[in-house]
């Protein structure tokens, strides 16, 4: 291992994805860009993920490894010599704590002039790190972020429109964005960071929570002074896997959300950005309710009333937006905002509403079908 200091370390918290975490490493371990640092975290995963990790690795598989016929017949097998020119790769085994954990222990193990975050059911173009690597040390960039594709299994690539390149020196503009999704979103895993936003902060991934993205992008954005953002869409989020987060819906689910808006409320009130970001953060919060809203209501619950009583108390109408703060090309705004705020005042009123939305989603599902 070289004693330079990487220009990257990449992080890939692995758990569970034994279909897909071959051709994400596949494609980190081809980047052009040299004095790259992988650190994979293998995060108590049960199948054969740390198998194939560690073959790529070329160290000998712990735990749930391959029989040495399946090795002869493993995806990996065949890749297994890129492992000779990345000598810069690192395992870490841990017992399962969760995606947010994971990244965080590979920040601990970090070593790079920047840092970038892969989940391990994605993979990216191979000239990703080198590019933007090249923008970030133009730009003297804290924050670099790329535009994405949607790898959908059943059909074919589209790219996130909307996003434009351009150099951002005014934070508030980049706050604006990650609060509407916009241009820059409020994902992790399609930027680079410098890795002095967190040596020089105690910001990171709230553990033992989903959606740990959003809150920590607000604060390490309020620390930087320079980003840039390339429209090339360098990384491939792949959806929908039948046992991601997208594919499943709990309580926990609603609880976290709800614990995320609450969050991002209460760091704007406290750095006094509530007022100046008011509609961004109505028509966030607004966006978060509508998307719970549609997961009640078209996922796959077997008793659908005991969520939605969940979300409508623990996330009630005009607690944090209003029709009026909330912009108008909004789906949804008019129904969600005015029928379920008036109604579900009381409980009779609360489960009229929950009778009135039931049948009015029956009908949608019909029509798509």
């Amino acid at each position: 291992m070289s004693n330079e200091q990487p220009y990257i370390s990449v992080i890939v918290p692995v758990y569970n994805v034994e279909k897909y975490v071959e051709q994400c490493l596949h494609s980190l371990l081809q980047q052009t860009l040299n004095n790259v640092e992988l650190i994979v975290v293998i995060d108590g995963s049960t199948d054969n993920s740390e198998a194939i990790v560690r073959k790529l690795a070329g160290e000998p598989a712990i735990g749930n490894a391959f029989s040495d016929n399946e090795l002869e017949t493993s995806p990996c097998k065949k890749t297994a010599p890129l492992r000779e020119k990345f000598a810069n790769m690192t395992v870490i085994k841990t017992e399962n704590h969760g995606l947010a954990a994971a990244r965080n222990e590979g920040i601990r193990h970090a070593s790079g002039e920047y840092v970038a975050f892969i989940d391990s059911d994605d993979w990216v173009e191979t000239d990703m790190f080198e590019d933007m690597y090249g923008l970030a040390k133009t730009y003297d960039a804290d924050i670099v972020a790329c535009n994405f594709l949607f790898d959908c299994e059943d059909g074919p690539h589209d790219v996130q429109p909307g996003m434009q390149s351009k150099f951002i020196t005014d934070m508030d503009d980049a706050i604006h964005d990650i609060l509407l999704s916009r241009n820059m979103n409020n994902c992790a895993w399609n930027k680079l960071f410098r890795r002095s936003l967190f040596d020089n902060t105690a910001i990171r991934f709230t553990e033992g929570r989903y959606f740990e993205d959003l809150f920590p992008m607000l604060q390490w954005v309020s620390h930087s002074s320079r980003i840039y953002l390339t429209n090339k869409p360098y990384y491939h989020y792949r959806r929908i896997r039948n046992n991601s987060i997208t594919g499943r819906f709990s309580r926990k689910h609603i609880g976290d959300y709800v614990y995320l808006v609450n969050v991002v409320h209460n760091w704007l009130i406290s750095n006094d950005l509530l007022d100046k970001f008011r509609i961004e953060f109505s028509t966030c919060a607004f966006r978060i309710y509508n998307q719970l809203m549609f997961n009640v209501f078209f996922m796959n619950i077997k008793k659908r009333y005991p969520y939605y009583y969940h979300l409508t108390t623990a996330l009630p109408v005009n607690r944090f937006f209003t029709r009026n703060t909330v912009l108008n090309t909004e789906s949804n705004k008019f129904i969600l905002i005015s029928l379920l705020g008036q109604m579900n005042k009381c409980r009779a009123g609360r489960w009229i509403s929950f009778c009135i939305m039931s049948f009015v989603c029956a009908i949608l599902k019909k029509l798509r079908h």
